[in-house]
């Protein structure tokens, strides 16, 4: 890797490295509303925090431009997961309705990230390096 490779993913590493982070494990399912409320909320604006780090990137490089999108779409898919269960299968129908919410918050922030330009640029002239 080069040095300005190095340079312009380093900024980036560090936010994904530890990014979105949260108070509970991914995989544990005794959310209530407050909590799934809080944290597709507090995932979206960390998440933002990374996507808009890598649209400040100068040398596009793969490892500065997908590497981020890579952890934060395994991350948020994680998460999505574990509230499309419990909107299937919670016997709380709060808990069901916040899930399906949850989603649909998911749903629209992935539209207004992948429509974003900046970043759509990017990604096209990491991919020619």
């Amino acid at each position: 890797m080069s040095a300005s490779a190095v340079s312009s993913a380093a900024p980036i590493a560090a936010l994904v490295a530890a990014p979105l982070s949260v108070k509970k494990s991914m995989l544990d399912f005794s959310y209530s509303v407050k909590d799934i409320e809080q944290t597709v909320e507090q995932f979206i604006a960390e998440a933002n925090k990374v996507y808009d780090q890598v649209a400040s990137v100068v040398n596009p490089t793969f490892e500065a431009v997908f590497y981020p999108f890579a952890m934060i779409d395994n991350m948020q898919n994680t998460k999505r997961n574990v509230f499309y269960l419990l909107a299937n299968t919670s016997t709380d129908k709060a808990t069901r309705d916040a899930c399906e919410e949850a989603e649909k918050t998911f749903s629209k922030f992935d539209i207004d990230i992948y429509a974003r330009e900046d970043l759509f640029k990017l990604k096209m002239d990491s991919k020619s390096i």
